[in-house]
């Protein structure tokens, strides 16, 4: 090619870098606010994780900025430095070029965290779309007496750039009102249809952990005896309780089990209201989320809604082991049951044993004794199990049956999962959700696996404000003494993590998915218990796929053989 030749085309190569750096920048955003469930709030709290803060003040970004707001102000006073400046303008080139390469390299190798397609999110990616294309219209203009030149390119990728960091969260916001109508209409709807069916029972499940897993558990028990409906996987929402009504509840149904979260008060009782639940099950409360509520007490309130929207014939099922609940527990004043291990609950775990296939405990209530078998792992989940038998209590079944019964329920999905991974090695995976009780009850169940060798693989937990390095000192304690190998997926709280593994630290690591896949593909096989707890994303979500890809339940294969 002559030089002359290069110099027409690269513009047109400048273009294409520009293109596919504001597309990569704008899923890149869709992606972080879809994470956030579109919550400015959720959005700010990340602001305490390192990882957010380290994106949001890194050189290269706080220099897009500077610069942007510079080239912004010239065109608006029409004193052109930057905008008109060949260096300026030969960087930005150089960094649209490599960044548009960088990102077809990131979709061939499939690591770019891409959003989930949905609506909301096509309707967010063409609202910011007319947002950046309207700015950069303007800068257009502004430069259009210098013609196409690479200079006027440059400068309104740079400004279109920024602009969609703002268009995605100015999208989100214009957003909020028309899907709030909607929301409302959606909750009419599925609240009349609610109050139709007079004879349902409505059991709401809460707190800061354990919920689903109460779930999923009193589900199996009330299924032996009756046709139950269930808020399926995660969906613990005001607004998918309201879809779960209007798209799945028949008659053919005589219970509703319905898990309830929240991100701030008022969102239970806006589902309860529309459940409007017979039995409320209280399980735990602890400091998940407390950046969002901004305090132990409000946590305490948003989850006592649920309690609140009982009618006067309604029964209160709480967890007197966890102090904050016990509290809640005595505050109620109507009819009541509780659970736990604790001397004096209603329905109390009175023995408890780790098994190979499972876990052991003896269930006592009134002057009656059952000891159930259930394959399952960890304390903490024979508690959730107890609370799940008194919640069929509650409900109306018998002792002997609820009992008799517990001993059907299987993990929850990606909850304590036993499988066998790669070369024979043993996979826990508890990736569901993280929470700091839970991923201290998850390393307590690999500390108990017979194995010779114990890996562990987390990311950091979120949301939880002043409390995150507490938090994450002792995860890095109790990961280090327990396991052989810890590896840390994120650059959240690597200080406290490295820090509090007293004389371990070799022990930890924070390596990228290509080196994490790389050392377990060297180091498994079956003497090996490798515990995956919390939810991995981005690249490492091949490390998980590679890890369960051969998914075979170890205790189902046990039973039967």
């Amino acid at each position: 090619m002559t030089p002359a030749s290069i110099m027409e085309t690269l513009p047109w190569i400048v273009v294409v870098g520009i293109v596919l750096t504001l597309i990569r920048g704008a899923l890149l955003q869709l992606s972080a606010w879809q994470i956030k469930e579109y919550r400015v709030r959720r959005l700010l709290a990340a602001v305490d994780e390192t990882y957010w803060r380290t994106q949001m003040t890194h050189p290269i970004s706080l220099l897009k900025w500077l610069v942007a707001i510079i080239i912004s102000y010239e065109l608006i006073t029409s004193q052109f430095v930057l905008a008109t400046d060949p260096f300026v303008s030969i960087i930005l080139a150089t960094y649209f070029v490599l960044r548009g390469l960088g990102f077809l390299i990131e979709l061939i190798r499939r690591s770019f965290p891409r959003p989930v397609p949905t609506v909301k999110a096509g309707l967010l990616f063409m609202a910011a779309t007319l947002i950046v294309a309207a700015g950069s219209w303007w800068a257009w203009l502004s430069l259009d007496y210098l013609g196409a030149t690479l200079m006027v390119l440059t400068t309104v990728g740079l400004l279109a750039d920024r602009l969609v960091i703002i268009g995605v969260a100015a999208s989100v916001i214009i957003l909020k009102l028309p899907t709030r109508i909607l929301k409302e209409r959606i909750f009419a709807r599925a609240l009349s249809k609610r109050s139709s069916f007079t004879s349902l029972t409505v059991i709401g499940i809460t707190g800061s952990y354990g919920k689903s897993s109460v779930k999923e558990f009193l589900t199996t028990i009330l299924a032996t005896s009756y046709e139950i409906l269930k808020t399926p996987n995660n969906i613990n929402s005001d607004i998918g309780i309201a879809k779960i009504i209007l798209d799945k509840l028949t008659s053919h149904y005589q219970f509703f089990v319905a898990e309830m979260g929240a991100y701030q008060r008022g969102e239970i009782r806006k589902a309860a209201s529309i459940a409007q639940p017979l039995i409320g099950i209280l399980t735990s409360l602890n400091d998940q989320h407390i950046a969002l509520f901004g305090s132990q007490h409000a946590i305490s309130r948003a989850k006592y809604e649920l309690l609140e929207a009982l009618p006067a014939d309604g029964i209160a099922v709480c967890n007197v082991d966890n102090i904050r609940v016990k509290h809640l527990y005595r505050k109620y004043p109507g009819p009541k049951l509780s659970y736990g291990f604790s001397i004096g609950a209603h329905v109390r775990a009175t023995k408890f044993k780790h098994e190979p296939k499972g876990i052991n405990i003896t269930v006592s209530f009134q002057t009656k004794e059952r000891v159930v078998h259930a394959p399952i792992f960890g304390k903490h989940n024979a508690l959730n199990l107890v609370g799940a038998i008194a919640g069929a209590l509650a409900a109306g079944m018998t002792f002997a049956k609820a009992t008799k019964a517990a001993q059907r329920v299987k993990p929850p999905e990606r909850t304590l999962q036993t499988c066998t991974g790669p070369n024979g090695s043993l996979v826990i995976d508890d990736s569901y959700s993280s929470n700091l009780d839970g991923v201290l009850a998850a390393l307590d169940v690999l500390s108990h696996m017979p194995h010779k060798r114990k890996v562990v693989i987390m990311p950091s937990i979120i949301e939880l404000g002043k409390q995150g390095d507490m938090a994450h000192a002792l995860l890095g304690e109790n990961a280090a003494a327990i396991a052989d190998s810890v590896y840390v997926v994120d650059s959240n709280y690597r200080r406290q993590i490295m820090l509090s593994s007293k004389g371990n630290a070799d022990k930890i690591n924070f390596p990228s998915a290509r080196q994490l896949r790389s050392q377990l593909q060297a180091s498994l096989d079956e003497s090996c218990a490798v515990l995956i707890t919390g939810r991995l994303i981005g690249q490492y979500k091949r490390v998980y796929s590679y890890l369960t890809s051969a998914r075979t339940d170890v205790i189902t294969k046990t039973e039967q053989q």
